[in-house]
């Protein structure tokens, strides 16, 4: 658990309290807290889904990684110069598959 003894504080010219100064070991502890607070808010949104098998997570990202990686590739190949243009309603189709996969 964190032990702050003695918190120090810097003041701007008005004595306003501006920033908090922090041993490098309890500051440490508090960035794991809040990461681990993260986690469990994480966890909490996902609680009511429904649960998938495994193989089918497996297949979908799967799916969603093999496109990512071919889309990279056309779109590296585009910036290199090497394609000279990426269609549009492939352009459009990589947006769509985008708003997927979030």
């Amino acid at each position: 658990m964190i032990e702050v003894l003695e918190p120090e504080y810097l003041v701007d010219n008005k004595g306003n309290k501006t920033k908090v100064l922090l041993d490098y070991n309890n500051y440490l502890e508090l960035i794991e807290l809040l990461e681990d607070l993260q986690d469990s808010k994480l966890i909490e949104e996902v609680m009511d889904e429904p649960e998938i098998p495994f193989e089918e997570f497996k297949r979908k990202m799967g799916i969603q990684t093999e496109w990512a990686k071919e889309s990279e590739r056309r779109i590296a190949a585009y910036l290199e110069g090497s394609i000279k243009t990426i269609p549009y309603d492939e352009v459009l189709q990589m947006i769509d598959k985008m708003k997927n996969i979030q």
